[in-house]
Protein backbone atom coordinates (compact mmCIF):
# COMPACT_ATOMS: atom_id res chain seq x y z
CA UNK A 1 0.00 0.00 0.00
CA UNK A 2 2.70 2.49 1.01
CA UNK A 3 5.88 1.21 -0.58
CA UNK A 4 8.82 3.48 0.22
CA UNK A 5 6.99 5.43 2.95
CA UNK A 6 7.55 5.19 6.68
CA UNK A 7 4.55 4.17 8.75
CA UNK A 8 3.92 6.25 11.86
CA UNK A 9 1.70 4.32 14.29
CA UNK A 10 1.13 3.47 17.95
CA UNK A 11 -1.79 0.99 17.82
CA UNK A 12 -1.47 -2.78 17.59
CA UNK A 13 -4.25 -3.08 15.02
CA UNK A 14 -6.68 -4.85 17.40
CA UNK A 15 -9.91 -2.85 17.75
CA UNK A 16 -10.94 -2.90 21.44
CA UNK A 17 -13.29 0.10 21.58
CA UNK A 18 -14.01 3.61 20.43
CA UNK A 19 -13.44 7.01 21.97
CA UNK A 20 -14.98 10.37 21.23
CA UNK A 21 -16.50 13.59 22.45
CA UNK A 22 -20.15 14.37 22.31
CA UNK A 23 -18.83 17.53 20.70
CA UNK A 24 -18.55 19.42 17.44
CA UNK A 25 -16.27 19.90 14.46
CA UNK A 26 -13.69 21.60 16.73
CA UNK A 27 -13.49 18.63 19.13
CA UNK A 28 -10.27 16.95 18.07
CA UNK A 29 -8.72 13.56 18.95
CA UNK A 30 -5.40 12.36 17.63
CA UNK A 31 -1.81 11.23 17.98
CA UNK A 32 1.51 13.10 18.26
CA UNK A 33 4.68 11.83 16.59
CA UNK A 34 8.04 13.16 17.77
CA UNK A 35 9.89 12.99 14.48
CA UNK A 36 11.17 15.45 11.93
CA UNK A 37 9.04 14.28 9.02
CA UNK A 38 7.00 14.93 5.92
CA UNK A 39 3.43 13.67 6.19
CA UNK A 40 1.92 12.36 2.96
CA UNK A 41 -0.97 10.07 3.91
CA UNK A 42 -3.25 9.53 6.90
CA UNK A 43 -5.37 6.46 7.64
CA UNK A 44 -7.92 5.86 10.37
CA UNK A 45 -10.75 3.64 11.54
CA UNK A 46 -14.08 4.97 12.82
CA UNK A 47 -16.85 2.74 14.06
CA UNK A 48 -20.56 3.32 13.49
CA UNK A 49 -21.14 3.55 17.24
CA UNK A 50 -23.65 6.34 17.95
CA UNK A 51 -24.34 6.86 14.24
CA UNK A 52 -22.83 6.98 10.78
CA UNK A 53 -19.98 9.35 9.87
CA UNK A 54 -20.18 10.31 6.19
CA UNK A 55 -17.38 12.87 6.50
CA UNK A 56 -14.74 13.98 8.99
CA UNK A 57 -12.32 16.85 9.36
CA UNK A 58 -8.61 16.04 9.07
CA UNK A 59 -6.00 18.00 11.03
CA UNK A 60 -2.19 18.17 10.94
CA UNK A 61 -0.52 20.33 13.60
CA UNK A 62 3.04 21.02 14.57
CA UNK A 63 4.33 20.26 18.06
CA UNK A 64 5.50 22.82 20.60
CA UNK A 65 8.80 22.71 22.50
CA UNK A 66 7.28 20.28 25.01
CA UNK A 67 6.05 17.84 22.39
CA UNK A 68 2.39 18.79 22.76
CA UNK A 69 0.10 19.57 19.81
CA UNK A 70 0.40 23.27 19.03
CA UNK A 71 -3.06 24.55 18.12
CA UNK A 72 -1.46 27.81 16.98
CA UNK A 73 0.57 25.95 14.36
CA UNK A 74 -2.00 24.30 12.12
CA UNK A 75 -0.02 22.83 9.25
CA UNK A 76 -3.06 21.49 7.42
CA UNK A 77 -6.81 20.99 7.82
CA UNK A 78 -9.61 19.91 5.53
CA UNK A 79 -13.30 19.56 6.27
CA UNK A 80 -15.80 17.20 4.61
CA UNK A 81 -13.27 14.45 3.96
CA UNK A 82 -15.22 11.30 2.96
CA UNK A 83 -15.35 8.48 5.50
CA UNK A 84 -16.77 4.97 5.58
CA UNK A 85 -17.33 3.51 9.04
CA UNK A 86 -15.98 0.14 10.18
CA UNK A 87 -13.05 0.06 7.78
CA UNK A 88 -9.69 1.67 7.24
CA UNK A 89 -9.98 5.01 5.47
CA UNK A 90 -7.11 6.68 3.70
CA UNK A 91 -6.53 10.35 2.89
CA UNK A 92 -3.67 11.40 0.62
CA UNK A 93 -2.40 14.96 0.94
CA UNK A 94 -1.91 16.66 -2.40
CA UNK A 95 1.31 18.24 -1.12
CA UNK A 96 3.38 16.61 1.65
CA UNK A 97 3.26 18.52 4.93
CA UNK A 98 6.67 19.36 6.40
CA UNK A 99 6.91 19.05 10.19
CA UNK A 100 10.53 19.56 11.33
CA UNK A 101 9.56 19.70 15.04
CA UNK A 102 7.22 16.72 14.99
CA UNK A 103 3.56 16.53 14.10
CA UNK A 104 0.09 15.73 15.37
CA UNK A 105 -2.60 14.09 13.22
CA UNK A 106 -6.18 14.33 14.36
CA UNK A 107 -9.83 13.96 13.41
CA UNK A 108 -12.99 15.78 14.39
CA UNK A 109 -16.70 15.41 13.72
CA UNK A 110 -19.85 17.33 14.54
CA UNK A 111 -21.11 14.73 17.03
CA UNK A 112 -19.64 11.59 18.59
CA UNK A 113 -16.47 10.77 16.64
CA UNK A 114 -16.16 7.03 17.48
CA UNK A 115 -12.41 6.89 16.78
CA UNK A 116 -11.34 3.27 17.23
CA UNK A 117 -8.72 2.34 19.85
CA UNK A 118 -6.73 -0.69 20.83
CA UNK A 119 -6.46 -1.92 24.43
CA UNK A 120 -3.04 -0.34 24.98
CA UNK A 121 -1.68 -3.60 26.44
CA UNK A 122 0.31 -5.07 23.56
CA UNK A 123 3.98 -5.80 24.26
CA UNK A 124 4.89 -4.82 20.71
CA UNK A 125 2.72 -1.71 20.63
CA UNK A 126 2.36 -0.55 24.25
CA UNK A 127 0.68 2.65 25.30
CA UNK A 128 3.12 5.59 25.53
CA UNK A 129 2.31 8.64 27.59
CA UNK A 130 2.33 11.97 25.80
CA UNK A 131 1.32 10.52 22.44
CA UNK A 132 -2.50 10.45 22.43
CA UNK A 133 -4.31 13.77 22.91
CA UNK A 134 -7.78 15.31 22.97
CA UNK A 135 -9.19 18.83 23.02
CA UNK A 136 -12.88 19.67 23.24
CA UNK A 137 -12.64 23.00 21.41
CA UNK A 138 -9.48 23.77 19.46
CA UNK A 139 -10.68 27.35 18.94
CA UNK A 140 -10.93 28.07 22.69
CA UNK A 141 -8.27 28.94 25.26
CA UNK A 142 -7.97 25.35 26.47
CA UNK A 143 -4.96 23.20 25.61
CA UNK A 144 -4.61 19.62 24.40
CA UNK A 145 -4.93 17.06 27.20
CA UNK A 146 -2.91 13.82 27.18
CA UNK A 147 -5.25 10.84 27.12
CA UNK A 148 -3.73 9.35 30.27
CA UNK A 149 -4.77 12.43 32.26
CA UNK A 150 -8.39 11.46 31.70
CA UNK A 151 -7.73 7.88 32.80
CA UNK A 152 -7.29 6.24 29.39
CA UNK A 153 -4.20 4.31 28.32
CA UNK A 154 -5.24 3.47 24.78
CA UNK A 155 -3.84 4.06 21.30
CA UNK A 156 -6.00 5.49 18.53
CA UNK A 157 -6.25 3.49 15.30
CA UNK A 158 -4.83 6.52 13.53
CA UNK A 159 -1.67 6.35 11.47
CA UNK A 160 0.40 8.42 9.05
CA UNK A 161 2.70 7.62 6.15
CA UNK A 162 5.53 9.78 4.99
CA UNK A 163 9.26 10.42 5.21
CA UNK A 164 11.02 10.20 8.59
CA UNK A 165 14.20 12.26 8.93
CA UNK A 166 14.98 11.62 12.59
CA UNK A 167 13.70 11.81 16.16
CA UNK A 168 13.05 15.15 17.87
CA UNK A 169 13.86 15.50 21.61
CA UNK A 170 11.21 17.51 23.43
CA UNK A 171 11.40 18.82 27.00
CA UNK A 172 8.18 17.17 28.10
CA UNK A 173 6.42 19.15 30.79
CA UNK A 174 4.44 17.68 33.63
CA UNK A 175 0.99 18.21 32.15
CA UNK A 176 -1.47 17.11 34.81
CA UNK A 177 -4.53 18.95 33.47
CA UNK A 178 -7.70 17.00 32.86
CA UNK A 179 -10.52 17.65 30.41
CA UNK A 180 -13.47 19.75 31.48
CA UNK A 181 -15.44 17.83 28.87
CA UNK A 182 -13.82 14.41 28.95
CA UNK A 183 -14.08 12.05 25.99
CA UNK A 184 -16.37 9.03 26.29
CA UNK A 185 -15.04 5.49 25.80
CA UNK A 186 -17.32 2.71 24.52
CA UNK A 187 -15.74 -0.76 24.64
CA UNK A 188 -16.09 -3.14 21.71
CA UNK A 189 -18.18 -6.19 22.55
CA UNK A 190 -15.95 -8.51 20.54
CA UNK A 191 -12.46 -7.08 19.85
CA UNK A 192 -11.02 -8.02 16.47
CA UNK A 193 -7.88 -7.61 14.38
CA UNK A 194 -7.98 -4.87 11.71
CA UNK A 195 -4.51 -5.15 10.18
CA UNK A 196 -5.53 -8.27 8.26
CA UNK A 197 -8.40 -6.30 6.74
CA UNK A 198 -6.02 -3.48 5.91
CA UNK A 199 -3.56 -5.81 4.17
CA UNK A 200 -5.99 -8.17 2.45
CA UNK A 201 -9.07 -6.19 1.55
CA UNK A 202 -8.18 -2.54 1.66
CA UNK A 203 -4.98 -2.25 -0.29
CA UNK A 204 -4.82 1.00 -2.22
CA UNK A 205 -6.29 0.44 -5.67
CA UNK A 206 -6.65 3.36 -8.02
CA UNK A 207 -10.24 3.91 -9.16
CA UNK A 208 -9.99 7.09 -11.23
CA UNK A 209 -9.91 10.87 -11.19
CA UNK A 210 -12.56 13.35 -10.14
CA UNK A 211 -12.47 16.60 -12.13
CA UNK A 212 -13.69 19.97 -10.88
CA UNK A 213 -14.32 23.38 -12.45
CA UNK A 214 -14.62 26.34 -10.11
CA UNK A 215 -15.27 23.99 -7.19
CA UNK A 216 -18.03 22.02 -8.93
CA UNK A 217 -17.41 18.38 -9.87
CA UNK A 218 -17.86 17.91 -13.63
CA UNK A 219 -16.53 14.36 -14.04
CA UNK A 220 -16.10 11.40 -11.71
CA UNK A 221 -13.71 8.46 -11.56
CA UNK A 222 -12.43 8.88 -15.11
CA UNK A 223 -9.33 6.94 -16.17
CA UNK A 224 -8.03 9.41 -18.75
CA UNK A 225 -5.11 11.61 -17.72
CA UNK A 226 -6.44 14.63 -19.61
CA UNK A 227 -9.80 16.34 -19.68
CA UNK A 228 -11.13 19.02 -22.01
CA UNK A 229 -13.51 21.68 -20.70
CA UNK A 230 -15.82 22.56 -23.59
CA UNK A 231 -17.82 25.67 -24.50
CA UNK A 232 -16.18 27.92 -21.91
CA UNK A 233 -16.74 31.63 -22.26
CA UNK A 234 -13.93 34.17 -22.07
CA UNK A 235 -12.77 34.56 -18.45
CA UNK A 236 -10.80 33.15 -15.49
CA UNK A 237 -11.37 29.59 -14.22
CA UNK A 238 -10.02 27.18 -11.61
CA UNK A 239 -9.64 23.52 -12.57
CA UNK A 240 -9.19 20.79 -9.97
CA UNK A 241 -8.48 17.07 -9.90
CA UNK A 242 -8.22 14.45 -7.18
CA UNK A 243 -7.28 10.78 -7.19
CA UNK A 244 -9.89 8.28 -6.07
CA UNK A 245 -8.83 4.97 -4.49
CA UNK A 246 -10.72 2.08 -3.01
CA UNK A 247 -9.50 3.35 0.37
CA UNK A 248 -10.31 7.00 -0.02
CA UNK A 249 -9.24 9.97 -2.07
CA UNK A 250 -6.54 12.59 -2.28
CA UNK A 251 -6.72 16.34 -1.82
CA UNK A 252 -8.02 18.35 -4.76
CA UNK A 253 -5.12 19.81 -6.70
CA UNK A 254 -6.10 23.05 -8.44
CA UNK A 255 -4.72 25.23 -11.18
CA UNK A 256 -5.97 28.57 -12.49
CA UNK A 257 -6.32 29.18 -16.20
CA UNK A 258 -7.77 31.77 -18.54
CA UNK A 259 -9.87 31.56 -21.67
CA UNK A 260 -8.69 34.60 -23.68
CA UNK A 261 -10.71 36.44 -26.29
CA UNK A 262 -9.81 34.44 -29.41
CA UNK A 263 -11.99 36.27 -31.91
CA UNK A 264 -10.57 38.47 -34.64
CA UNK A 265 -11.48 41.15 -37.18
CA UNK A 266 -11.55 40.48 -40.91
CA UNK A 267 -11.34 43.67 -42.99
CA UNK A 268 -11.50 44.14 -46.75
CA UNK A 269 -9.54 46.67 -48.81
CA UNK A 270 -11.53 47.04 -52.03
CA UNK A 271 -9.59 48.62 -54.92
CA UNK A 272 -9.79 48.96 -58.70
CA UNK A 273 -7.19 47.69 -61.15
CA UNK A 274 -5.14 50.85 -60.57
CA UNK A 275 -5.03 50.23 -56.82
CA UNK A 276 -7.40 53.09 -56.05
CA UNK A 277 -9.82 52.57 -53.20
CA UNK A 278 -13.42 51.78 -54.09
CA UNK A 279 -16.26 52.82 -51.83
CA UNK A 280 -19.78 51.50 -51.30
CA UNK A 281 -19.04 47.97 -52.43
CA UNK A 282 -21.12 45.23 -50.78
CA UNK A 283 -19.12 42.53 -48.96
CA UNK A 284 -20.52 39.19 -47.79
CA UNK A 285 -18.47 36.99 -45.44
CA UNK A 286 -19.60 33.51 -44.44
CA UNK A 287 -23.16 34.33 -45.48
CA UNK A 288 -23.29 37.64 -43.56
CA UNK A 289 -23.71 40.73 -45.74
CA UNK A 290 -22.67 44.13 -44.44
CA UNK A 291 -24.15 47.44 -45.53
CA UNK A 292 -22.57 48.99 -48.61
CA UNK A 293 -19.22 50.52 -47.69
CA UNK A 294 -18.84 48.53 -44.45
CA UNK A 295 -15.77 46.38 -45.06
CA UNK A 296 -15.09 45.01 -41.51
CA UNK A 297 -16.38 41.92 -39.71
CA UNK A 298 -15.74 41.49 -35.96
CA UNK A 299 -15.95 38.46 -33.66
CA UNK A 300 -14.54 36.03 -36.22
CA UNK A 301 -13.12 32.76 -34.88
CA UNK A 302 -10.14 30.97 -36.42
CA UNK A 303 -11.15 29.14 -39.58
CA UNK A 304 -11.64 29.47 -43.33
CA UNK A 305 -14.50 31.57 -44.69
CA UNK A 306 -15.93 32.34 -48.15
CA UNK A 307 -16.51 35.92 -49.24
CA UNK A 308 -18.18 37.78 -52.14
CA UNK A 309 -17.48 41.41 -53.11
CA UNK A 310 -19.99 43.19 -55.39
CA UNK A 311 -20.23 46.70 -56.81
CA UNK A 312 -22.33 48.17 -59.60
CA UNK A 313 -20.31 48.57 -62.78
CA UNK A 314 -17.71 45.96 -61.75
CA UNK A 315 -17.42 42.24 -62.09
CA UNK A 316 -18.26 40.41 -58.85
CA UNK A 317 -15.33 38.70 -57.10
CA UNK A 318 -15.55 35.78 -54.71
CA UNK A 319 -12.87 33.91 -52.75
CA UNK A 320 -11.94 32.59 -49.33
CA UNK A 321 -9.92 33.85 -46.37
CA UNK A 322 -8.24 31.86 -43.60
CA UNK A 323 -8.06 33.30 -40.07
CA UNK A 324 -5.43 31.77 -37.78
CA UNK A 325 -4.32 33.71 -34.71
CA UNK A 326 -4.66 37.39 -35.64
CA UNK A 327 -6.92 39.90 -37.35
CA UNK A 328 -6.46 40.09 -41.10
CA UNK A 329 -7.05 42.50 -44.01
CA UNK A 330 -7.93 41.10 -47.45
CA UNK A 331 -7.30 43.20 -50.55
CA UNK A 332 -9.82 42.58 -53.32
CA UNK A 333 -9.35 44.05 -56.80
CA UNK A 334 -12.49 44.70 -58.85
CA UNK A 335 -12.45 44.93 -62.66
CA UNK A 336 -14.72 47.32 -64.51
CA UNK A 337 -17.52 45.60 -66.41
CA UNK A 338 -17.05 47.48 -69.67
CA UNK A 339 -19.44 45.41 -71.77
CA UNK A 340 -21.92 47.55 -73.68
CA UNK A 341 -25.52 47.56 -72.73
CA UNK A 342 -27.89 46.61 -75.58
CA UNK A 343 -31.57 47.24 -76.00
CA UNK A 344 -33.34 44.10 -74.79
CA UNK A 345 -36.45 45.02 -76.84
CA UNK A 346 -34.55 44.54 -80.14
CA UNK A 347 -32.89 41.18 -79.43
CA UNK A 348 -34.48 38.17 -77.80
CA UNK A 349 -31.97 35.82 -76.15
CA UNK A 350 -32.57 32.46 -74.50
CA UNK A 351 -29.94 30.59 -72.43
CA UNK A 352 -30.83 27.12 -71.16
CA UNK A 353 -30.68 25.07 -69.08
CA UNK A 354 -29.66 27.28 -66.12
CA UNK A 355 -28.04 25.80 -64.11
CA UNK A 356 -26.18 23.90 -66.82
CA UNK A 357 -24.41 20.62 -66.17
CA UNK A 358 -22.95 19.68 -69.58
CA UNK A 359 -24.27 21.79 -72.51
CA UNK A 360 -25.43 25.42 -72.31
CA UNK A 361 -27.56 26.39 -75.31
CA UNK A 362 -27.79 30.01 -76.49
CA UNK A 363 -30.51 31.06 -78.97
CA UNK A 364 -31.28 34.50 -80.44
CA UNK A 365 -33.62 36.10 -82.95
CA UNK A 366 -30.59 37.64 -84.62
CA UNK A 367 -27.10 36.68 -85.64
CA UNK A 368 -24.72 35.77 -82.78
CA UNK A 369 -21.22 36.85 -83.69
CA UNK A 370 -19.31 35.97 -80.53
CA UNK A 371 -19.62 34.34 -77.09
CA UNK A 372 -17.35 34.95 -74.08
CA UNK A 373 -17.61 33.55 -70.52
CA UNK A 374 -16.01 35.12 -67.45
CA UNK A 375 -15.88 33.57 -63.95
CA UNK A 376 -16.45 35.35 -60.64
CA UNK A 377 -12.77 36.30 -60.45
CA UNK A 378 -12.94 38.06 -63.80
CA UNK A 379 -11.01 35.35 -65.62
CA UNK A 380 -11.89 34.61 -69.26
CA UNK A 381 -12.76 30.91 -69.49
CA UNK A 382 -14.46 30.76 -72.92
CA UNK A 383 -14.10 32.88 -76.07
CA UNK A 384 -15.35 31.89 -79.53
CA UNK A 385 -16.44 33.53 -82.78
CA UNK A 386 -19.96 32.54 -83.83
CA UNK A 387 -21.95 33.17 -87.01
CA UNK A 388 -25.28 31.63 -86.17
CA UNK A 389 -28.50 32.28 -84.31
CA UNK A 390 -27.86 29.24 -82.09
CA UNK A 391 -24.75 28.17 -80.23
CA UNK A 392 -23.93 25.39 -77.74
CA UNK A 393 -21.26 25.75 -75.05
CA UNK A 394 -19.68 22.60 -73.59
CA UNK A 395 -19.36 23.33 -69.83
CA UNK A 396 -18.18 19.87 -68.78
CA UNK A 397 -14.68 21.15 -68.12
CA UNK A 398 -15.77 24.22 -66.18
CA UNK A 399 -15.80 24.26 -62.40
CA UNK A 400 -19.04 24.62 -60.53
CA UNK A 401 -19.92 28.25 -59.94
CA UNK A 402 -21.36 31.45 -61.31
CA UNK A 403 -20.32 32.73 -64.75
CA UNK A 404 -21.12 35.81 -66.84
CA UNK A 405 -21.90 35.04 -70.50
CA UNK A 406 -21.24 37.94 -72.89
CA UNK A 407 -23.14 37.48 -76.17
CA UNK A 408 -22.14 39.75 -79.05
CA UNK A 409 -24.74 40.56 -81.74
CA UNK A 410 -25.02 43.26 -84.42
CA UNK A 411 -27.29 45.05 -81.95
CA UNK A 412 -24.79 45.09 -79.12
CA UNK A 413 -23.37 42.97 -76.32
CA UNK A 414 -25.67 41.25 -73.83
CA UNK A 415 -24.48 39.85 -70.48
CA UNK A 416 -26.30 37.01 -68.75
CA UNK A 417 -25.53 35.28 -65.45
CA UNK A 418 -25.55 31.48 -65.51
CA UNK A 419 -24.62 28.76 -63.06
CA UNK A 420 -22.63 25.62 -63.80
CA UNK A 421 -23.54 22.71 -61.54
CA UNK A 422 -22.33 19.21 -62.37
Amino acid sequence: WNDGLHQFRYDDGALAGQLGFVGNINSVLGSAYHYDAEVKEIIWWLTSEEGEHATVKVWVLGLDEFGNPDKNNILYSNNNVPNVDNMWNKYELATPVSAPNGFFIGLSYDGYLSLATDAGTSNDWPFNEGTQFTIFDITSDEEFIPLENDGFELNFLLRAYGTKYGAVDHDKDANSATSVNAPVFIPETTPFETDDILADNYAKTFVGFDVFLDGVQVAGEISATDYVFKDLEVGQYTAGVRSVYTTGMSDIVTINFEIPDRTFRVSFNVVDTDGEALFNAVVTLDGVTNDAGDYSFDGILAGTYDYVVEKDGYFTVDGSVTVTDASITVTVELTVDDTSVADPDVVNLSLYPNPASSILTIEANTQITGVRMVDMLGRLVYDVVVNDERHEVDVNNLENGIYFVQITTPNGVFTHRVQVAH
